[in-house]
């Protein structure tokens, strides 16, 4: 650049100091700055953003914190970036009074803190078990005019509820609120999930009866009742109720709850949310048969179908399309076809991949009438004729070697009028006559 008279920048020198930096040749950015300096440059904010950033990254905190002490003799005014590495890298190496003294240093130097720097710090004050500093520094948060956010409560109401202090969560909840905040998902399932581990099931039904008031429960909610209830029913009836206890408590893994839990404790779960006049609607069913189905629990995710209905619920699109593409991945190709034909009846549309699963079973199997069957109530129903013929024919049967069975499906589309574009008839001409 210089040869071709070219003199760098500030912006040049401070690219270069980044990218240094980022590449952990600390060194040469060191130099970089030198250079600059000597070419009647002065550094600016950025250029010692980056450095002290940079720094940071590479576990060089000390030479960091003294670059930082050195900005106000070289006339540089400190930055929230700045303060927010330092406090972030000395929470990391667990110097919590270190970061804590910069935090509130902040305010003097006009600098508010980010959710960067209080999620940095609130996160090092739960590593040295510091709770109640972590409630200050939520206060002072409001005290200079910065409301938290609802994760930051998250985060300290799930930390709380973990160390059992639970008057302390619930001052947390209110203080969240009074300040403009909404409960979420998460602030609802992070107290059900705390109550069922300590086997207060009374209190965790409370929450969930708030929590219908404000947001729908999600399947994570679902999950911590019906595991303590699955946990409750050992107890009762198994010898060996404390070990089975133990291995299933609520605070470990939910997720194989789902394989094993038998349709009576979903009665019991419905039943315990009738009586909190908080009855089950379609969400509900619907959250506990998608789950079902995806841990591959059909017979309760059927039994809940069929308990919706008898309950005046009928199961929407989203819950039949589950139960087919299950059932399909089971390989049980008649009861899908049977909830196919249930689905049209409520004009309900199947998901174009799951009518290619159970279109090419069914032809796995040699059911070649029901499959024909199912195509033509398919091609009734409105779909683009293009994208069932691209995704079924070509998609489907083609790759799996039916080419014969794929011309009968095309053969099927004309005499039904269905106009195909001639990209995909080409397409299709290709395929069906590949050997």
């Amino acid at each position: 650049m210089i040869e071709k008279g070219c003199e760098p920048n500030v912006y040049t020198y401070c690219v270069l100091i980044d990218s240094m930096c980022k590449e952990n040749k600390l060194n040469y950015a060191r130099k970089v700055l030198n250079r600059m300096l000597e070419n009647g440059l002065d550094p600016n904010v950025i250029t010692y953003n980056a450095l002290i950033n940079g720094l940071c990254k590479w576990n060089r905190l000390p030479e960091a914190q003294t670059t930082f002490d050195t900005l106000k003799k070289n006339g540089i005014k400190s930055s929230t970036e700045m303060f927010t590495t330092l406090i972030d890298g000395y929470c990391k190496i667990g110097k919590i009074d270190a970061a804590l003294s910069l935090f509130d240093k902040m305010p003097t130097e006009d600098c508010l803190p980010n959710s960067y720097a209080i999620t940095a710090l609130i996160h090092g004050l739960f590593k040295e078990r510091k709770l109640m500093e972590a409630s200050s520094v939520m206060e002072t948060m409001l005290n200079i005019g910065v409301k938290p956010t609802v994760p930051h409560y998250n985060i300290l109401i799930n930390r709380v509820l973990k160390e059992g202090e639970f008057d302390h969560a619930h001052e947390l909840l209110n203080k969240m609120v009074s300040v403009g905040n909404q409960l979420t998902v998460i602030t609802y399932n992070t107290c059900i999930q705390a109550y069922c581990v300590l086997g207060n099931i009374k209190e965790a039904e409370k929450v969930m009866i708030k929590m219908n008031i404000h947001c729908e429960p999600c399947r994570r909610t679902y999950s911590f009742l019906i595991k303590y209830l699955s946990n409750e029913k050992l107890v009762m009836t198994n010898s060996k109720a404390v070990g089975l206890d133990i291995m299933l408590n609520v605070s470990g893994n939910i997720t194989h709850i789902w394989k094993t839990m038998d349709f009576e404790i979903a009665l019991e779960l419905f039943e315990k949310m009738v009586g909190h006049g908080c009855a089950p609607n379609m969400n509900t069913y619907g959250e506990l048969i998608v789950r079902f189905c995806k841990e591959r629990n059909l017979q309760v995710a059927q039994r809940l179908c069929n308990h919706m209905r008898d309950m005046g619920i009928s199961p929407n699109e989203g819950i039949y399309n589950s139960l087919v593409n299950y059932c399909c991945q089971m390989q049980v190709y008649g009861e899908a076809a049977m909830l196919v034909h249930t689905m049209i009846e409520h004009g309900y549309l199947l998901a174009l991949e799951s009518c290619k699963l159970l279109v090419c079973g069914l032809f796995d199997e040699e059911d070649d009438e029901k499959a024909k069957a199912v195509f033509c109530s398919m091609l009734r129903c409105g779909y683009n004729y293009d994208e069932v013929a691209w995704k079924l024919l070509l998609d489907g049967l083609v790759k799996r070697g039916h080419l014969n069975r794929g011309s009968e499906l095309l053969t099927i589309m004309e005499k039904m009028g269905c106009q195909l574009h001639p990209e995909t008839n080409r397409m299709l001409t290709k395929g069906l006559n590949e050997t």
